[in-house]
């Protein structure tokens, strides 16, 4: 049928079922660990990368091939050289669309944000996920399986809520890469001649995009053992296992008649394929399996690792099967280990024994119920945790390979429904399909942003701690510190190994001004061992900056640059610190060492606005400060930047809209009422800068900016309050090195208001 008309009507109809169901991604950005793989991922930005992807793990982000920003125990946990390259392509594509940078700076150190239009990613993994589903209903074709059968198990596969997490969450584009190349090769070893020694070429770019395709080889000798052309060792030569089976439901042989028996030679070639990735994985790796210290059952004997396994199986994953949510990453606390006497997990093993000795047998005896429950098992294989030790239990990301099987299972029943249940088996089939849509519809809406995607591991798993420090972290991002703090102390409490839960912990401390528990987070963290040093130095820094010991801040971000002198978090610290120093020229230096690598961050944009306004370059400087507000909206800083950046560009009324979008996401913040009232005493609003000034000094008294902006507008008309807060300046003046070129004119304004409050000498 694939080759027909109605099979290329019907393979449009399932690819724009799939595509449409996931529309709503198009406006979502990047969630989770998209921040790190992509935003964050300079070898993502070069397509002369591309050699360097092969070099490194999953995890790396350094051209040199050399774990740099996480530890080695994370960068050796996965070898997927294929799905960065496609973000290296997906980068490179935009930057096509988007051209040359706006800004002139950028061009000249190639800084290129735009081609991170999340969008663009988005829409390459749903034009994915849309021919994957293609894929499955062109298998099952090859297959044998009855043409209604056939769309319906590619409709299913498109429809299905459990594919959510591989297809929306950018990151997993790995697991669509490793079902597009393994249903390829599939179906290049059923079509049979030359074409069938493109399979294990093919199952070989599956392996390097993501291994959980590794069980694809059984399900090849599975089908040919189904499809009566297996090979037995005590066979003749070119004597297959008999007669195909009729094409009765799920999978089937098409005609029935002896079939051209399959030689060994292929079977070795998928070997061959498989020794060669482990081989590259090995050699690039330094190892096999994920290390010893970050497996999740690491300590754990195997008894106790079958029968939790197996009892997530039953519970976790048979449900998402059916329709039901699996949370995006499911670990301790919230699912405990199995103890050795536990009955339902005993249940479980059994069970699932029993299962798979069912499609054993059933798969030899040509069972169609059997075989798409084979199918199921070999996906699942991988992530079983009895090839190797995972990082962790399960995911509902991980069951997008394993659901081809469950594709092609309730495809026969649907496909039997529709041809033999009359109109009220058709209603029933629509409902069903349409009932699936709209689940998966509602969940790709769940991951719009990083807040609604943690709310959705949240709703699944409410007890999970990386959920909770996911949340957390938008929250912050968000402008809400405290109750970023509040759900951070819940998941340490749940679990307090996690060392990213405590730098993050710490982070949100110094947005609160409480330094000394901020400091005790970052000794906790650097104590886990899990992020480098680098991190806890800069942290340091942050402190140390906000407690006004300057010197010292600036020796914690050398201590991080000796310690890494490629990391960009350093050289932002340094072009920070000497920015705030009145340095901008050697601020912009030290920031174009790292902004090239910086893909996305508001931070970064913000600073680089504001030195280039610094050194009056005005234009270039508006362009990175309403970029930092794109990508910080919610950020008070970012606002204020902008109002700062427009105020000497003639667009007053711009600026006087942003410094009070700042105030309005942080109420009472000192900076913000200065800022505006600076703005406002140029304009001649002399009212509303005293109101502004006035309320600056309420939310912080000692600020010293402010005391001299009142100082100036009250001279005049009550110059004894003038005097007052110019003595206040001038306290306050004296821990700010910065200030010291503004003492000696506020000294002498001192003396003339006190000569004419004194009144004329005597004659």
């Amino acid at each position: 049928m694939t080759g027909s008309r109605a099979g290329c009507a019907a393979a449009a109809a399932i690819f724009l079922a799939a595509c449409g169901v996931y529309l709503s991604t198009l406006s979502a950005g990047f969630a989770i660990d998209d921040g790190r793989i992509i935003v964050g991922n300079p070898l993502i930005s070069r397509l002369e990368y591309l050699p360097d992807l092969f070099r490194c793990g999953f995890w790396d982000q350094d051209a040199g091939g050399e774990a740099r920003t996480w530890t080695d125990r994370a960068m050796k946990a996965s070898y997927r050289p294929l799905t960065v390259a496609s973000f290296n392509l997906n980068f490179a594509g935009a930057r096509l669309l988007a051209g040359p940078p706006a800004c002139a700076h950028c061009r000249a150190i190639g800084h290129t944000p735009a081609a991170l239009a999340p969008w663009s990613y988005h829409l390459a993994n749903l034009l994915l996920h849309g021919l994957v589903s293609v894929l499955v209903f062109v298998v099952a074709g090859g297959l044998g399986v009855r043409p209604a059968a056939a769309v319906a198990a590619g409709l299913v596969f498109a429809l299905h809520p459990v594919h959510v997490d591989a297809v929306a969450w950018v990151t997993q584009r790995g697991e669509l890469l490793a079902a597009g190349w393994s249903l390829t090769a599939w179906y290049c070893h059923l079509r049979g001649g030359r074409l069938r020694w493109c399979g294990p070429v093919l199952y070989l770019l599956g392996l390097l995009s993501k291994e959980t395709c590794l069980g694809l080889p059984l399900l090849v000798a599975g089908s040919d053992v189904y499809l009566g052309r297996f090979q037995y060792p005590w066979a003749g030569r070119g004597a297959g296992a008999g007669a195909g089976a009729e094409g009765t439901g799920v999978t089937g042989g098409g005609a029935p008649g002896a079939r051209p028996a399959v030689g060994w030679a292929v079977y070795v070639a998928y070997a061959l394929a498989v020794g060669l990735y482990l081989l590259a994985r090995r050699l690039v790796l330094g190892g096999l399996e994920v290390p010893t210290d970050i497996r999740y059952f690491s300590g754990v004997s195997s008894l106790v690792a079958a029968l939790t396994v197996a009892r997530f199986m039953v519970t976790q994953y048979a449900w998402g099967f059916l329709g039901g949510r699996v949370a995006t990453d499911c670990q301790r606390p919230a699912f405990p280990d199995a103890a050795p006497d536990d009955p339902v997990a005993w249940l479980a093993l059994g069970a699932l024994g029993g299962l798979l000795v069912f499609s054993v047998v059933g798969w030899a005896r040509r069972r169609p119920a059997a075989a798409a429950l084979g199918v199921v098992f070999c996906g699942l294989l991988p992530v079983s945790h009895l090839l190797a030790r995972i990082g962790v239990l399960g995911a509902g990301r991980l069951l997008y390979v394993p659901s081809i099987g469950v594709a092609l299972g309730l495809g026969g029943l649907i496909g039997r429904s529709w041809e033999r249940g009359g109109r009220g088996g058709r209603v029933a089939v629509a409902g069903l399909l349409l009932a699936l849509g709209a689940a998966t519809a509602a969940g790709a809406r769940q991951w719009h942003s990083q807040l609604t995607a943690a709310d959705r591991t949240l709703g699944a798993t409410p007890d999970n701690p990386l959920g909770m420090g996911n949340r957390a972290v938008a929250l912050a991002e968000a402008g809400q510190p405290r109750a970023a703090r509040a759900l951070l102390e819940r998941a340490m409490r749940l679990d307090p190994s996690l060392a990213l839960l405590w730098y993050n912990y710490a982070l949100v401390l110094i947005d609160l001004t409480e330094y000394a528990a901020a400091r005790a987070a970052l000794d906790r963290a650097q104590a886990l061992d899990v992020d480098p040093p680098v991190l806890a130095h800069l942290g340091r820094a942050r402190i140390l900056d906000a407690e006004g010991k300057r010197p010292e801040a600036r020796r914690e971000i050398e201590a991080a640059l000796a310690l890494d002198d490629r990391s960009t978090s350093a050289w932002m610290s340094l072009g920070e610190w000497e920015l705030a120093a009145g340095n901008p020229a050697a601020a912009l230096a030290a920031m174009d060492r790292a902004l090239p690598w910086i893909l996305a961050d508001g931070g970064a944009e913000l600073q680089v606005g504001l030195a280039l306004r610094r050194l009056g370059r005005t234009t270039e400087a508006g362009i990175h400060l309403r970029r930092a507000t794109e990508l910080w909206p919610a950020s008070e800083l970012a606002w204020n930047g902008l109002g700062l950046g427009l105020e000497h560009t003639g667009a007053g009324g711009e600026a006087d809209a942003a410094y009070r979008r700042a105030i309005a996401l942080r109420a009472g913040w000192a900076d913000g009422h200065q800022n505006l009232g600076v703005l406002l005493r140029t304009q001649g609003r002399v009212a509303e800068a005293i109101a502004e000034f006035r309320s600056a000094l309420a939310a912080q008294p000692g600020l010293a900016e402010a005391h001299a902006g009142l100082a100036g507008l009250l001279e005049a008309e009550a110059p004894r309050e003038a005097l007052e807060h110019l003595r206040s300046f001038l306290a306050a003046a004296q821990a700010r090195p910065e200030l010291a070129r503004m003492i000696g004119p506020v000294q002498r304004r001192i003396a003339v208001i006190e000569r004419r409050l004194a009144g004329p000498p005597p004659h």
